[in-house]
């Protein structure tokens, strides 16, 4: 169980400015990775969730970041290193260590994310959008 001291250090994670920097750099990187890639075929629902997440993250940067900073919170990794994490004096190669950190962070969340704000009526609406349908195979009779 953490002690006041660390439930102090633990609540400037969620209330520094830095920490929401960093955050919205990591959405923002994992949100272009993301929406660059092919749309494989087909598509399962948790691929389509994750892109129509990545593709509203531009025009709600702000929201995401607040609506997933209890995600990054939530991994050990963030734990581990929380003191880097809500400074802003760290030195160049421990800002590459933690940006390394929090895209795999992100990329761990970010299913949960998804499945948790993306509805079944927007992952049909965008494969309607995206000509990704899936298509269900009619049985075929053997008997004619």
């Amino acid at each position: 169980m953490a002690t006041a001291a660390n439930n102090i250090t633990i609540s400037k994670y969620l209330q520094r400015p830095i920490v929401r920097q960093r955050n919205s750099v990591t959405l923002s990187q994992w949100a272009a990775y993301t929406v660059a890639l092919p749309i494989p075929d087909p598509a399962s629902d948790d691929w389509v969730r994750q892109r129509i997440v990545a593709e509203g993250i531009p025009m709600a940067m702000d929201s995401v970041t607040m609506q997933t900073i209890g995600y990054f919170l939530q991994d050990e990794a963030t734990a581990e290193n929380i003191l880097q994490f809500i400074s802003e004096d760290n030195d160049t190669a421990t800002e590459e260590t933690l940006a390394n950190t929090n895209q795999t962070i992100c990329g761990t969340f970010m299913p949960r994310f998804a499945n948790q704000t993306v509805t079944a009526n927007q992952v049909a609406a965008w494969r309607i959008q995206n000509n990704a349908v899936i298509e269900e195979s009619s049985p075929q009779s053997g008997n004619v």
